[in-house]
């Protein structure tokens, strides 16, 4: 049985961590368990809150709290079967690294002292791990961006368009929407992150793996002619 750890958050919630396993398992724990509370506890919860290595389940009241628990036991019970049916889908995303665009290639460039095409490369070339979804409906936090190019945070943020795909330290992520953003980007995807008119308004969700597909300028603007995705 995997090693967790179930808390009394408060008198509301319980709060279940992974000690032990690395990033990435502790991940794929979170998301098997999400899912399996949702099927089968969801009428005595308020909210499910997945981190990177934790689950806040927040019960709808005090009294459901020890029922909450008896189904996070059969969880643990049953792990074997759960995650023997556990299948990472890959997600391709397009992203154009050109430099018209506006991006921070140059800079980083700079400060990793190495070439444009290499930060490009070590970015794309990389299966990531979607961790958790924040900050911005539909903005998926993946790792882990390869150390030759980890780079912190810009010191402030800055006018942001959607679709920019960017760096913070180990992460990358897409904006789904103009926002202020301090993450350096690398490049765009035409797709849409995030979609209001599909039943599943996320693109990205905890779990999937996603690799990004470089593509020429022409064939970015064509594709945001066409309104992708």
């Amino acid at each position: 049985m995997t090693a967790f750890r179930l808390v009394n958050y408060n008198e509301y919630s319980l709060l279940v961590t992974f000690p032990g396993l690395s990033l990435q398992q502790a991940n794929i724990q979170v998301a098997l368990l999400e899912e399996f509370c949702s099927m089968n506890c969801q009428k005595w919860l308020f909210n499910q809150v997945p981190a990177y290595e934790s689950l806040l389940l927040v019960c709808n009241s005090p009294k459901n709290v020890n029922r909450v628990k008896e189904v996070i036991y059969q969880f643990f019970q049953g792990e074997s079967i759960l995650l023997s049916h556990h299948e990472t889908e890959e997600i391709i995303v397009p992203v154009c690294y050109d430099l018209s665009l506006g991006n921070d290639l140059e800079q980083m460039a700079a400060i990793h002292k190495t070439e444009i095409e290499k930060i490009v490369t070590c970015h794309f070339r990389v299966v990531y791990h979607t961790y958790m979804l924040g900050f911005l409906p539909g903005f998926a936090y993946m790792g882990e961006v390869d150390e030759q190019i980890a780079t912190p945070r810009k010191p402030f943020p800055v006018a942001t368009r959607a679709g920019a795909v960017g760096i913070a330290g180990r992460q990358t992520g897409i904006y789904p929407v103009d926002s202020p953003g301090g993450w350096n980007i690398v490049g765009y995807t035409p797709l849409k992150m995030f979609d209001l008119s599909k039943q599943s308004p996320t693109l990205l969700k905890p779990g999937k793996a996603v690799r990004f597909m470089p593509i020429d300028l022409e064939t970015y603007n064509g594709l945001v002619g066409n309104g992708s995705n």
